[in-house]
């Protein structure tokens, strides 16, 4: 599919071996092992006991050589889009940033091997679009751009102005997991009632949908947007919504909610170079429902310090892992 297809109109866009090893050892000693008070005299000498001065234990019966496992770092929050959209993207920044601000350039190939040399074993890619007619072929582009990709979990977005049930259904029979939607962006309510087909989806299918919904030219999210959010996870408790950004700055707002509203989750994505204000005792209880982002390629800050913020908040091991990685995969599971 060519890249003029897709809308790049943006000017209203915000920022089993060791089981084997221990039954031959076992068989080993039973036959080489044993206690020499119960030999037979008249036996002939049997081997050497392995490793005692005779042959070399076989290679499968050692240990193999451990060192530090590295946990699992799943992004959950990037957008790997078509060159000609991801320039545009850059574009509309570049209006109030430098460009030299930017680690990352935005091509999606560079963004792919940026996150797998800062050690990411797998990433959501975020699509959006700003008007009616765009998401479908924003959709197919996705799923067959990405589709195969070990490491590029492919998302799919919605537009109100377009048949949303459609629209959801042709992502879902492309195979694609996920769902984006930008209310700034796009220029719409999350509560718009032309959305509760994509609800009624993610409902049905426990299919997961990430929100932002600041409509500040910041990327900001008011705390007064928030209740669009808590009407909708009420009335569809059983779709996993993702709050992007934790509704940043409305941080304490965000955090708020999600704790009325048991459903709900949320990502601690940084907005610009901003990363989320959190403690780990802001976190506590909410373990399981935070995941870890970056917005590469649009955000300022390397991915390691991105990731190096959230380490700093001290938080449990089992905590950090969830975060990292466990939440993530447990929403849309690895290929």
């Amino acid at each position: 599919m060519s890249d003029t297809s897709i809308d790049t109109s943006i000017r209203s866009l915000p920022p089993a071996a060791a089981a084997s090893s221990s039954f031959a050892t076992h068989a080993v000693t039973a036959s080489v092992g044993q206690n020499p008070a119960d030999a037979d005299p008249t036996d002939p000498p049997g081997p050497p006991p392995l490793g005692s001065g005779g042959a070399a234990a076989p290679t499968f019966l050692k240990s193999p050589p451990r060192g530090p496992v590295r946990p699992r770092l799943v992004d959950a929050h990037t957008h790997l889009l078509p060159d000609r959209l991801a320039q545009a993207i850059r574009g509309y920044f570049v209006q109030f940033i430098t460009g030299d601000f930017f680690p990352y350039p935005p091509q999606a190939d560079a963004c792919r091997a940026a996150l797998m040399a800062a050690g990411v074993d797998r990433c959501w890619s975020l699509p959006y679009v700003r008007r009616p007619g765009s998401a479908s072929g924003l959709n197919r582009w996705m799923a067959e751009r990405w589709g195969q990709d070990p490491v590029v979990e492919p998302g799919a977005t919605v537009h109100p102005g377009d048949d949303v049930g459609r629209v959801a259904d042709e992502a879902l029979a492309l195979g694609l997991r996920l769902f984006k939607v930008h209310c700034a962006v796009g220029e719409f309510s999350l509560g718009d009632p032309r959305l509760e087909p994509l609800w009624d989806r993610a409902s049905a299918g426990q299919i997961p949908v990430v929100v932002h919904l600041g409509h500040s030219p910041t990327g900001h999210t008011e705390a007064d947007e928030l209740p669009a959010l808590e009407t909708v996870a009420r009335a569809w408790p059983h779709a996993p919504i993702i709050l992007a950004h934790l509704g940043a700055p409305a941080v304490p707002e965000g955090l708020a909610l999600l704790r009325r509203c048991p459903s709900l989750l949320a990502d601690l994505t940084p907005v610009v170079i901003q990363t989320t204000p959190v403690t780990a005792a802001d976190l506590e209880g909410l373990e399981e429902r935070i995941l870890f982002g970056t917005d590469l390629p649009s955000v300022g800050l390397r991915i390691e310090e991105v990731l190096g913020h959230l380490r700093s908040l001290g938080l449990s091991p089992r905590a950090e892992r969830a975060i990292l990685a466990g939440n993530a995969d447990r929403l849309v599971p690895p290929r």
